[in-house]
């Protein structure tokens, strides 16, 4: 990466990272009391349910699309701070991140561990570093 975009980069990654952190632990009141037993621990369960319209379409969208465009700028910026990260650290690291949060979630009762999220937030992070790859062959040819 050129050196004069490091610091407007590191500015919006930072700003994603703080939004990130609002939307997913500051949308509800902590409770502290650690809450495992309610969850999705089925993998696509709730997905399969979203895609079908269950609650409701506008449930279903706001949910599976909300999870994969919140971690698609992770999977986009990453690559930006270390050229050589591959498709496979923004998978494992995603899914380590994604796992933290679903746990943190649980703990501080901000939200209920779904392993769904998790699948989507990964999906979201390889999108958004396809998307990073493409643009670099792009700008790379011109």
């Amino acid at each position: 990466m050129n050196n004069k975009f490091n610091i407007p980069i590191a500015i919006i990654f930072f700003i994603y990272l703080v939004v990130l952190i609002k939307l997913l632990f500051f949308k509800y009141p902590a409770m502290m009391v650690f809450d495992m037993t309610n969850g999705n621990y089925v993998p696509f369960k709730t997905i399969l349910n979203y895609l079908s319209g269950e609650p409701t379409w506008n449930i279903a969208i706001r949910n599976i699309g909300g999870n994969i465009l919140l971690f698609t700028p992770l999977g986009f910026f990453l690559p930006f701070f270390c050229s050589s990260i591959t498709w496979k650290f923004v998978l494992l690291a995603t899914f380590i991140i994604s796992v933290a949060i679903e746990i943190t979630q649980g703990i501080f009762r901000v939200g209920i561990f779904d392993i769904d999220d998790i699948l989507l937030n990964v999906f979201g992070a390889i999108l958004g570093y396809g998307i990073y790859f493409c643009l670099k062959l792009i700008f790379r040819k011109s």
